[in-house]
């Protein structure tokens, strides 16, 4: 898994192997959702980003992005402005994961499409 941060001036990719026992590796894994109002107090937290970016994380919502049962990736939010997550906030971000989802896939179907035409050229 491949993680930007987006904190600040922080912008450099930060690389989190899926084995490792991180909220985002649990859920690309197991295809299930984490919120959490401390993350500190989750087994699967390991502030790798707050590390490197110097930034105290709060609390998480972290969605699977899928398509299927196919696991593409995760979208995780950390740190609300105001308050905890909510189930509203899930519902929320688990449609914009949905959508992230549809447009992986087009895209792949595109190159794919593409990648066929050029070999019939």
């Amino acid at each position: 898994l491949y993680s930007r941060a987006l904190v600040g001036d922080y912008h450099e990719p930060i690389v989190i192997k899926r084995s490792s026992p991180t909220i985002p590796s649990h859920v690309f894994s197991s295809g299930k959702h984490v919120m959490s109002k401390n993350p500190f107090a989750s087994g699967n937290y390991v502030p790798v980003v707050d590390k490197k970016t110097r930034y105290v994380t709060t609390n998480i919502l972290c969605v699977p992005i899928r398509m299927e049962k196919t696991a593409l990736g995760v979208l995780e939010l950390i740190n609300k402005k105001a308050g905890n997550f909510s189930e509203q906030d899930l519902r929320f971000v688990t449609l914009v994961a949905n959508q992230i989802a549809s447009g992986l896939v087009a895209y792949e179907m595109k190159s794919n499409i593409r990648a066929e035409m050029e070999k019939e050229a």
